[in-house]
């Protein structure tokens, strides 16, 4: 097989006992998470379309330069959803989100925003320190 350069990620799909397929994942699923202060959860994610070259270590490069203390962010910042509860507490609620992971799927995006965009965001605004 010819290399052209481009890293595919590939995962076999059982779809019989028979017979298995490999299906290229181009998509980036991010995961991250709302926690109060009471240690409720609220979890969720944000698929970018991708592109079988895309790199997950370049991607949390980037990530990781923009963490606060390694773990938290503002969603409002980045551009994702916020996973507050419905009813905001002042003695347990905080402006945090808890980056979790990002992994390629198959799953189809959930953002117009493109994962080079989302980048591009996250390099502009820089390391954020406390």
């Amino acid at each position: 097989m010819k290399d052209f350069g481009q890293k595919i990620h590939l995962f076999p799909i059982e779809v019989s006992s028979k017979q298995k397929y490999i299906v290229a994942m181009n998509n980036i699923k991010l995961n991250y998470l709302y926690r109060d202060k009471s240690n409720y959860k609220n979890y969720g994610y944000v698929i970018f379309a991708g592109d079988a070259c895309d790199d997950l270590e370049d991607l949390k490069s980037i990530i990781s330069a923009n963490l606060i203390d390694s773990t938290w962010f503002y969603a409002d910042d980045w551009n994702l959803p916020d996973l507050h509860f419905d009813q905001w507490n002042n003695s347990d609620d905080h402006n945090f989100h808890e980056y979790e992971s990002i992994e390629y799927t198959n799953e189809p995006p959930t953002t117009l925003i493109t994962l080079a965009q989302f980048k591009n965001q996250l390099r502009i605004l820089g390391h954020h320190e406390l």
